[in-house]
């Protein structure tokens, strides 16, 4: 059941490697700032995030994250456990987030994964991938982690293969970006 794992989940605010932190979206300064990069890059960035809408306000997206970061008291709602990505000097570089695919297995889907253009091309991407997957794995023993792609975004594609995540198929019509349906490539990771 999905409730058992949300205390394991509620533990870890903070996930840390040697180059990056991932820091859980409930803070309020941390969600300013964040709110604030991403609206200044929505143009780059809302071709790839269907929630990142042209006309969205800082209080609209700040909104959002406090949805996504109180929706775990509230047992029937999806749990988007979204993680904003900093660097050793606390400068926001981007997003990651999972949600509980299926507890019984224990499944997780990752989503969301967003890089600032000034920080792309320099591996932090996949840094995220790969500290978000060790975390889920060890300690919220995931047998299967996934994610769901546009076969136009290569840079994605190529991320979560490095991160070791296989292609397992074709979803036609999977994905609504915008007022868009698209399909969307299913990539996972089993342990």
């Amino acid at each position: 059941m999905k409730e058992a794992l949300i205390p394991q989940i509620q533990a870890y605010s903070k996930l840390s490697s040697a180059d990056i932190t991932l820091l859980r979206s409930g803070d309020d300064g941390l969600l300013s700032l964040a709110t604030e990069e991403l609206l200044a890059h929505k143009k780059e960035l809302s071709p790839f995030l269907g929630w990142l809408h042209e006309n969205m306000t800082k209080e609209q997206l700040i909104e959002r994250f406090k949805v996504h970061a109180f929706s775990i008291d509230n047992a029937k709602a999806p749990f988007v456990n979204d993680y904003f990505i900093t660097d050793k000097q606390a400068n926001i570089i981007g997003g990651i987030s999972f949600v509980i695919d299926q507890s019984a297995i224990p499944s997780f889907l990752i989503g969301n994964l967003w890089v600032l253009p000034k920080y792309q091309q320099q591996g932090f991407a996949l840094k995220s991938v790969t500290l978000l997957c060790e975390h889920l794995h060890k300690n919220l023993q995931a047998k299967r982690i996934e994610t769901q792609i546009e076969p136009e975004n290569i840079s994605s594609l190529k991320v979560f293969t490095k991160a070791g995540f296989q292609e397992e198929g074709l979803k036609k019509n999977g994905h609504l970006v915008g007022n868009r349906l698209c399909d969307v490539l299913i990539y996972a990771k089993t342990f």
